[in-house]
């Protein structure tokens, strides 16, 4: 470490928060080993005050009796309507990270009926994993979730439980849409009328901020959304509020998507999506037709894997697969010579 950078750690640690005796000896043979062992302390006081703090907002979400002897929660008590005006106005913590570090003690330790090893193994697991897990798990599924978990990453994890988040939506969604359709049957409704009303839980998974977990961990970093940042190109936020049976066509799009991309973020996935209806569907636009034709038609050609040729009927002059003709005539001149020798 420079002079500067130590005399600036030591300005830092005259603010109370940061032990810098082990940087002293820098050169000593020992301070591999001595950082080593700090980061892991570190790491675990830092999960260790997360959970304390789970516990916390969990607490301060309960009922508790007043002053006025009503019942009510903490946080309305001290003049806030919800959990996230508290804890963004007192605490500078994200609202959306309030609410997830409440639902690990709401989940792990009220909901959840499991073996005190079994809790331990959750925990073990640190709080960037449980507050992915918290997400999915109940009794019946929480041992495989955590054999899981043991031996993945933290970006494969949450790929895991997105996966399983969507699927459970889709057959969610497949049991409401189908049911819907036989109750419209048995009223004699035709299956192409709009439903009357959305479900309650349907306004889609697209109304999710999609780019909320990004800018989560991101604070988790700085400490606080309001804190400067390098500039990076701002992003728009779009919702949408579907019928069931449209949430269903969406999630199926956006799955295969993900399998032909290989990307995971549905931002570009929907992006993709959208290039390319526009790119096989946008036949009214002053684009180039024979552009747009061979666009389309060379996407069916490797999804087949055949060769097409188009031609107009009228004048029979070819606007794809030119030189596919040119192949067959080729192959057909060559049969041709070959038998007439």
């Amino acid at each position: 470490m420079s002079i500067g950078s130590l005399d600036l750690a030591s300005e830092v640690a005259s603010y109370g928060f940061l032990n810098t005796a082990i940087f002293q000896k820098e050169e000593s043979p020992g301070f591999s080993e001595s950082v080593r062992n700090r980061a892991k302390e570190l790491a675990k006081t830092f999960d260790a005050a997360y959970l304390e703090l789970s516990f916390v907002f969990y607490k301060i979400s309960e009922e508790h009796e007043g002053e006025d002897g009503k019942r009510t929660c903490l946080y309305k008590q001290w003049g806030y309507q919800s959990l996230g005006d508290y804890s963004e106005a007192e605490l500078n913590v994200h609202r959306r990270k309030a609410e997830r570090l409440r639902l690990i003690w709401a989940v792990v330790f009220q909901k959840l009926e499991i073996s005190s090893d079994l809790r331990k193994r959750l925990i073990d697991l640190g709080v960037s994993r449980l507050r992915e897990l918290v997400r999915v798990l109940t009794n019946e599924n929480v041992l495989s979730w955590v054999d899981t978990a043991e031996r993945s990453t933290y970006d494969t994890l949450a790929k895991l439980i997105g996966k399983a988040k969507d699927s459970k939506r889709k057959n969610e969604l497949i049991s409401h849409v189908e049911a819907t359709e036989a109750e419209s049957v048995a009223y004699g409704a035709s299956f192409d009328s709009p439903m009357n009303e959305l479900d309650e839980h349907s306004d889609s998974s697209i109304r999710e901020d999609v780019f909320a977990e990004d800018r989560m961990e991101s604070e988790e970093l700085t400490g606080s959304a309001k804190q400067e940042a390098p500039k990076v190109e701002e992003c728009n936020f779009m919702q949408f509020a579907l019928y069931p049976a449209q949430e269903l066509n969406v999630l199926y799009a956006l799955e295969c998507a993900e399998k032909l991309s290989k990307s995971n973020k549905k931002g570009n996935l929907l992006d993709l999506i959208c290039l390319d209806f526009l790119a096989t569907n946008d036949f009214a636009s002053k684009r180039d037709q024979k552009q747009v034709i061979a666009t389309y038609l060379s996407k069916i050609e490797a999804l087949l894997g055949v060769k097409l040729v188009a031609f107009k009927p009228e004048t029979q002059e070819p606007v794809y697969g030119a030189r596919t003709l040119e192949r067959l005539a080729d192959l057909a001149n060559a049969s041709v010579m070959e038998a007439a020798e």
